[in-house]
């Protein structure tokens, strides 16, 4: 996962994920709910990157750190309130740049995807070469 349960909690505090996640109503935070949400963002992010990015991330870059998190608190909720769908809409259009090449992941780890090998070109020898156009 790119995010952790504490970073959830640095991010929007026990008291939103307990109403968000505790399905028990025993006044603590459903830490399979809450995983189950980070999980479905790490894919997300996951899908959105795996063309330009080496998977998994290791370190994880601040930047996708909070994305997760963004993205598991939007899932946790039933109905999302503003803020959250604001935050959700901000995170897809980052990640689709990033996707595209427009935001480029920055940090230690972050490495590029490796491609299945260069360009290659395969031809008949040119017509009009250097010696074969002397004299003109």
């Amino acid at each position: 996962m790119y995010a952790t349960q504490q970073d959830m909690i640095d991010s929007f505090g026990e008291q939103r994920l307990i109403e968000l996640t505790d399905r028990q109503h025993n006044g603590e935070i459903d830490t399979a709910v809450l995983d189950r949400a980070l999980d479905d963002a790490r894919q997300m992010i996951d899908g959105y990157l795996a063309a330009r990015y080496r998977l998994p991330l290791s370190p994880v870059p601040g930047l996708v750190r909070q994305w997760a998190c963004d993205i598991a608190l939007y899932r946790l909720y039933q109905t999302p309130d503003e803020p959250a769908q604001a935050r959700y809409r901000d995170v897809m259009r980052q990640l689709t740049d990033a996707g595209k090449g427009i935001l480029a992941l920055q940090g230690d780890g972050v490495q590029a995807a490796t491609s299945g090998g260069g360009v290659v070109h395969a031809g008949p020898a040119g017509i009009f070469t250097g010696s074969g156009l002397e004299g003109f």
